[in-house]
């Protein structure tokens, strides 16, 4: 859905830099997804409001996606990170890249932008950005981010990636406290929108 994209209810100063990495780094692809009532995105947003998206691309030109222990058998997605209070956009992506993958890396696009919406309100937001690799090492550093493993993907694959997100079976993750599937629906949009920024 792209007539209902709205961004205006973030705090004014993220606004702000939206519009600044707008300048730097591209127009987004922008989407929304209305979640209905969703206890996980309830449980989500009680720790943060907004979260980046690292749409690694490797020296193979395939990007990077990893997996987490409770994830269902042989998902993959592409890694987010949440922005904390008081804390850039731009900063939480460097931030949270370098803990996750252990890689040094430079921003090349800013590819998607999305807001989710929970009981017909926008509840969180979530910024994908293209990051070109240039060294390092690959191995999440921050031990409770849990990565189980790492595949590199081709960019058509991001398309079957968000179809088995939002597949999932609706059951009970002790992990999330909440329905998988409800998981997996949050998760899917960021593939859909990188896919088509990407083509």
């Amino acid at each position: 859905m792209r007539d209902t994209v709205d961004f205006t209810w973030l705090p004014v100063p993220m606004q702000a830099e939206l519009a600044e990495l707008v300048k730097r780094f591209g127009q987004p692809v922008m989407g929304s997804a209305d979640l209905g009532d969703s206890p996980y995105l309830r449980k989500v947003v009680e720790r943060r409001f907004a979260e980046v998206c690292m749409v690694v691309r490797r020296a193979s030109g395939r990007l990077l996606v990893f997996r987490k222990p409770f994830y269902p058998a042989g998902v993959f997605r592409l890694l987010t990170g949440g922005v904390e209070a008081n804390e850039s956009i731009h900063s939480a992506l460097l931030r949270e890249v370098h803990e996750e993958t252990g890689l040094t890396t430079l921003v090349e696009r800013f590819l998607a932008a999305s807001t989710y919406l929970c009981d017909a309100q926008p509840q969180f937001a979530s910024f994908a950005f293209l990051l070109e690799e240039r060294g390092g090492t690959l191995g999440a550093l921050d031990p409770d981010e849990r990565v189980e493993s790492f595949r590199d993907i081709a960019v058509s694959h991001l398309l079957e990636i968000a179809q088995q997100l939002e597949q999932l079976a609706v059951e009970y993750n002790a992990e999330l406290d909440a329905d998988i599937s409800q998981w997996g629906l949050l998760r899917a949009l960021n593939h859909r929108l990188v896919w088509e920024a990407l083509q």
